[in-house]
């Protein structure tokens, strides 16, 4: 076996790896997956798929809702993604809408860029919820990165300014958002966040914390399109590129010798 032939399985060895560590760690990253029998006690069902989220609700495959103040925690499942429009029926408040073009508020509100289904959290006060998942197959002392789409918003119910602002867990450790200043009945549009964070074991738990202010108008975060996946090692990229450009080489090698043929 000479050279070429080894570096070349070192680049196809690296190319494997580098794709086996951006695959996507999380379940149900895009919330279009559910599951009626794991919803919690205290939910509350819409029609057209609509549900109040509450306390340790696993009703979104691959997550759980948790409280993270005094009352019960609070998030909002919207199936199609168009959140400022109500349910037409079943155990839903209307005001659980969130302010758009559909109820009267031109602020711009619209699907992610992941699109389709989406989940808003309660950041105020006695209700402020996170969504949570345990992550599985970590490498211990690996850089990983977090991607996800999130937005601030405000329930038709009331007004008022508000702030809002995402706090990411992974495992032990925190990393946040902006905060953003959001005008009465308004929208932040949708924002594209990566943070990169290092495992400390093969399992930890993957959190979204909505913290918004003031408490009851409810400043609220919108969250989609989720993804974890391994940060490739320098080394792999190396060797990735010296062995495309070793097989660019050949290939112009083998070219030019079949014109000079």
């Amino acid at each position: 076996m000479n050279i070429k032939s080894i570096l070349l399985g070192f680049a196809i060895s690296a190319s494997l790896g580098s794709a086996a560590q951006a695959a996507n760690l999380v379940v149900n990253g895009s919330f279009n997956n559910v599951t009626i029998a794991n919803a919690g006690s205290q939910d509350r069902f819409g029609s057209d798929g609509y549900v109040n989220l509450a306390d340790d609700s696993g009703y979104l495959d691959g997550w759980i809702v948790k409280n993270h103040a005094d009352i019960t925690a609070q998030a909002w499942y919207y199936p199609t993604g168009a959140a400022d429009t109500n349910p037409a029926g079943g155990d839903w408040y209307d005001g659980w809408a969130i302010h758009g073009p559909a109820n009267g508020s031109d602020n711009g509100f619209g699907l992610s860029p992941d699109g389709g289904a989406l989940v808003s959290i309660d950041g105020g006060g006695d209700y402020r919820a996170s969504l949570d998942q345990t992550l599985t197959g970590l490498t211990s002392g690996k850089t990983y990165e977090v991607k996800f789409y999130w937005a601030g918003a405000q329930q038709s119910c009331c007004g008022g300014t508000t702030t809002e602002q995402v706090q990411v867990g992974f495992g032990n450790s925190t990393q946040s958002t902006a905060v953003w200043n959001n005008p009465e009945n308004g929208f932040s549009g949708w924002f594209s966040e990566r943070f990169r964070f290092v495992a400390d074991n093969s399992s930890q738990t993957l959190s979204f914390l909505a913290i918004g202010t003031p408490y009851g108008q409810p400043p609220v975060v919108l969250l989609d399109g989720v993804s974890v996946a391994g940060v490739p090692e320098p080394s792999s990229w190396v060797m990735l590129i010296a062995g495309f450009g070793l097989v660019g080489a050949t290939a112009r090698r083998r070219r030019l010798s079949a014109v000079a043929a």
